[in-house]
């Protein structure tokens, strides 16, 4: 029952001691449940007088505002309860609250909450809840209530159901919107009655029509009355009974969700209804066993085992969980936000996070996962081809805040018309998605085509200067934010340069692969024959900049000319440097907001020698502030190439636990999506030291002091490989697929067969 004591391991658990109410909304983004089709903030179902945003959102349900701009729609709240003993409303702010405990268990995606609730005549009533979004069946959730009156027997009210009500809070994510305006982008359609004790309810968004329809039935074990409650956009269930003292009441509430946007449903609410009938009708406890069931299978795959720090275990399967848990993988019209399904901090949109940050690790861990966020790309090939256009450039270039629809929706010219490397993210994510899986199918069909559109954009966004005797790219901003914009900043003119070459190489190789796919494509995009070579000559000649000794690589044009500035002093009080200086004044001191060339050196890790790292490291480093969650897992990872250990372990803390000890003074608006997948990838491609090298999988591990051994899996050309790192050494073993299978380990190439691993110290 879930009114009584677990036990927990700590590391597959997030457990809250005590309610506070200064960060509640920080917590309810660390206890945010979803399943990829839904997300549910961790918010207190029955309410109270304290900070809440009762989030739930639904991936790629946008509505407009402002006509042109959208956002990642607040849908009916299912898990509306009110709870009333004797008459005296029950919340953490009503009464006197004890024996408080919350727990997030991360292997069952569980949400736990317990407490002692007294109120002003002295009844106590312990009330124990649970809820989950099933991971198995995803239009399918559940909660559940358990109330104990203990010295008191008393009449007892539940009101449960759907409220429809919510509305949007508009953030601050774009210098033009000054003030918090209440979005309503919600309209009824219809609701009613299901059975004795249930309803539903049918709303549909304002400007882009989708319909959402959500349905529950509570089952109550124990005589009572129910009455039927509708009012506008809300409908719910009151439940009362005359409970005695000592007793257990027990009401489980089935919920279903569907929209407009599912494939084949042309009526949400009869599918809601008739599924609604299917779950209810298993029961409680074999809907939970499917759950658990489900993410069995996905840790099985995805989790990092570490032995010697319990808080570092703890800190990465957080990280993990809330990635799966944000991600829709079955949906391949809709991305991941920068908040995930935790919040609609920027709207929900795709940004440059995606392919660099969070990829990797649906690439290496569900390839149909990653498949399907680089078709969420795809599909919008024809808006990007559009917006280049309009830029009077060839090709496709894709916006730096995108939307469902592909559009723009970021109003900072210095952004949305500047940041433009996110073009050749997106490409760099395509290519490194196909050496990691080698999926033909999705190359010939796809990938080359997407790769020919990004690359005729540089093509078309780059000249030749003489001055510079190479191809220059003006009027840009890189990663680091804090620089203005300038020209030629050398991850935007490198990273479009690896563009130009991978799509090279994809026309080659659909050329030889698929004789009738490159027909279908040189007639699909009018491809010519000299396109390829031109692009070479470009990638060849694109203009970088270095100090005189050629060995510093110079971030932009403008960046020496900046005024160099107290960097340790403006970091030392832990705020951000937006917070304390004017914006234009960030754009002329010689600071750096997050990893840039750093960035650049390991996601191009090969085209650059030992002596270039090091110049950067020593050069740029003292010049980061981090302020951006995206920074600590790049220079963690690029330190430990560098033989910085300790530095890297202390770099890899700071990003570990940014969300979950609220380090970082905006958790309340969501967890932080690129970080997470940053630190997958400290931890596999940095104290691992996995890479791609001549077509293999390499690793060459350094593992931290605090641990004893590390232990993932990853997928790799339809196979599924166990890596085990411990300080006698590193064993690579393949558990599925057909074998042998060539890997290296420490620069010796070893061939690991099925059910047996080669161990190299």
């Amino acid at each position: 029952m879930a009114s009584r004591a677990r036990k927990f391991d700590d590391t597959w658990c997030v457990v809250e001691e005590r309610f506070r109410q200064k960060s509640s909304l920080a917590a309810e983004s660390i206890f945010t449940m979803a399943n990829g089709y839904m997300g549910v903030r961790g918010f207190m179902e029955e309410g109270g007088d304290f900070p809440s945003e009762a989030g739930t959102y639904m991936s790629g349900v946008f509505d407009n505002y402002d006509k042109h701009y959208v956002d990642l729609v607040n849908v009916p709240n299912f898990l509306f309860t009110r709870i009333s003993v004797g008459g005296e409303v029950v919340n953490l702010t009503s009464g006197r609250i004890s024996c408080y405990r919350r727990v997030l268990d991360m292997r069952n995606a569980t949400l736990r909450r317990q407490f002692r609730f007294v109120d002003s005549t002295g009844r106590a009533t312990e009330l124990a809840f649970e809820r989950f979004l099933s991971m198995d069946d995803v239009h399918t959730a559940v909660q559940r209530l358990v109330v104990r009156p203990i010295n008191h027997s008393s009449k007892i009210e539940i009101v449960a159901g759907i409220d429809g009500t919510v509305t949007n809070i508009r953030q601050f994510d774009n210098p033009l919107i000054r003030d918090i305006i209440l979005d309503d982008h919600l309209d009824e359609v219809k609701k009613g009655a299901f059975g004795r004790n249930g309803g539903y309810l049918s709303v549909v968004t304002k400007h882009t029509a989708i319909e959402i329809a959500q349905a529950f039935s509570v089952e109550a074990g124990f005589g009572h009355s129910s009455r039927l409650i509708k009012r506008k956009r809300f409908v719910a269930r009151r439940l009362a009974w005359e409970a005695e003292r000592g007793g257990e009441y027990c009401l489980t509430k089935y919920v279903s969700v569907f929209s407009s946007r599912d494939r084949g449903v042309k009526s949400p609410v009869d599918r809601a209804l008739k599924h609604l009938s299917v779950a209810s009708g298993r029961g409680y406890e074999e809907v939970l066993r499917r759950h658990t069931s489900a993410w069995a299978g996905i840790w099985e795959d995805c989790d990092i085992v570490i032995k010697g720090s319990a808080s570092d275990q703890q800190a990465v399967r957080f990280n993990i969980y809330h990635l799966v848990c944000g991600n829709s993988r079955d949906d391949d019209r809709a991305s991941i936000g920068p908040r995930l399904l935790t919040h609609t901090r920027y709207k929900g949109c795709a940004f440059w996070d995606v392919e660099i940050f969070m990829l990797p690790f649906f690439i290496y861990t569900d390839p149909m996962a990653a498949r399907s966020l680089l078709m969420y790309r795809y599909h919008l090939l024809g808006a990007a081809r559009k917006r280049a256009s309009e830029g009077h450039l060839d090709g496709a270039q894709y916006p730096w805040m995108s939307a469902n629809d592909g559009s723009e929706q970021c109003q900072a010219w210095a952004y949305a018309d500047c940041e433009i490397h996110i073009t050749a993210d997106i490409a760099y994510g395509v290519e490194r998605y196909f050496l990691a899986t080698g999926d033909e199918d999705f190359m010939v069909r796809y990938g080359a085509e997407m790769l020919v559109e990004t690359a005729r954009y540089w093509a078309t966004r780059s000249h030749y200067s003489e001055e510079k005797r190479g191809y220059v790219i003006p009027v840009v901003k890189g990663p680091d934010e804090y620089c203005g914009v300038t020209s030629n900043n050398a991850f935007t003119n490198m990273m479009a340069a690896n563009n130009l070459r991978a799509a090279a190489k994809a026309v080659e190789f659909v050329r030889e692969k698929d004789a009738p796919g490159f027909r279908r494509l040189c007639r699909k995009i009018r491809l010519r024959d000299d396109e390829a070579a031109t692009w070479r000559k470009i990638a060849g000649k694109m203009y970088v900049n270095r100090d005189s000794g050629g060995e510093l690589i110079i971030q932009d044009d403008n960046f020496l000319d900046t005024t160099p500035w107290d960097v340790k002093g403006l970091m030392s009080d832990g705020r951000p440097a937006a917070d304390k200086l004017p914006y234009s004044m960030l754009h002329r001191i010689r600071i750096i907001k997050q990893a840039d060339v750093i960035l650049l050196m390991y996601l191009l890790n090969e085209r650059f020698t030992r002596e270039e790292k090091f110049a950067a490291w020593k050069f740029y480093l003292p010049l980061t502030v981090h302020d951006s969650s995206l920074s600590y897992n790049t220079h963690a990872i690029v330190a430990l190439e560098l033989g910085f250990h300790k530095l890297a372990y202390d770099f890899f803390r700071k990003t570990a636990r940014l969300d979950l000890d609220i380090k970082i003074g905006n958790t309340d608006k969501g967890v932080h999506a690129a970080s997470l997948g940053g630190l997958w990838q400290t931890v596999v491609n940095g104290f691992a030291g996995m890479r791609i090298r001549k077509g293999l999988l390499s690793f060459d591990p350094h593992l931290p002091k605090a641990w004893r051994s590390l232990v993932f899996h990853v997928r790799f050309r339809g196979r599924k490989l166990r890596v085990d790192v411990k300080r006698s050494g590193t064993n690579v073993v393949l558990v599925e697929g057909d074998g042998p299978v060539k890997v290296m380990v420490r620069g010796n190439k070893v061939t690991v067969k099925r059910g047996s691993g080669a161990a190299i110290r």
